[in-house]
C-alpha cells in the first residue's frame, strides 16, 4: 500500500495502544491495537476506508459516545502484518527520517513497536512495560 494520505490523517487522529492486562492476578496479557476514531456519521465511511487500506481487517464499530465511530485492528499478528509494514515503509532501513510522522506521533509509534516487538519475542511484559514506563517512555500507559 503507497498511500500517505493514511500516514497523515493517522498523524492527527490515530492512536497506538499498548495495555497490560493483569489475568488471575499473576497472568498477564498484552493488549495491542491501532485506533481512529471520528465524529458524525457521514465520517463512519473514512473508518471503512482506512479498514479496506488495512485488507479489510480490524473493526469499525460505535463508540460508547453518542455518534462517534471507531476503527480498531489488534492482536500481536495483525499489528506486526499490517499495520508496521505500512508505517515502516516510511522510513529508511537504518530508521532515518524520511517522510514519516510530522508530530510526536513518531515517538509514539516507535514506543509502541517495541512494546510489539518484545510480546512478539515472547519477552516478560510486565517488566518490558515497567521499565519503560519508568525510564524510558514516560507515561507508556496512556493511549501514546
Amino acid at each position: 500500500m503507497n498511500d500517505t494520505w493514511l500516514l497523515g490523517f493517522s498523524d492527527g487522529e490515530a492512536c497506538f495502544s499498548a495495555v497490560i492486562l493483569t489475568i488471575k492476578q499473576k497472568q498477564q496479557r498484552a493488549r495491542i491495537r491501532y485506533l481512529v476514531s471520528q465524529k458524525f456519521e457521514q465520517n463512519k465511511d473514512v473508518l471503512l476506508i482506512i479498514k479496506d487500506l488495512f485488507n479489510n481487517k480490524g473493526t469499525v464499530y460505535n463508540h460508547y459516545q453518542y455518534d462517534c465511530f471507531t476503527y480498531e485492528i489488534g492482536g500481536l499478528k495483525n499489528c506486526h502484518n499490517i499495520i508496521c509494514p505500512y508505517f515502516d515503509s516510511y522510513y529508511s532501513n537504518n530508521h532515518d527520517y524520511l517522510y514519516g510522522f510530522q508530530t510526536k506521533k513518531s515517538i509514539s509509534y516507535g514506543r509502541w513497536k517495541t512494546v510489539l516487538l518484545k510480546c512478539i519475542q515472547g519477552r516478560n511484559v510486565y517488566i518490558v512495560v515497567l521499565h519503560t514506563t519508568i525510564y524510558t517512555y514516560p507515561l507508556f500507559y496512556c493511549c501514546v
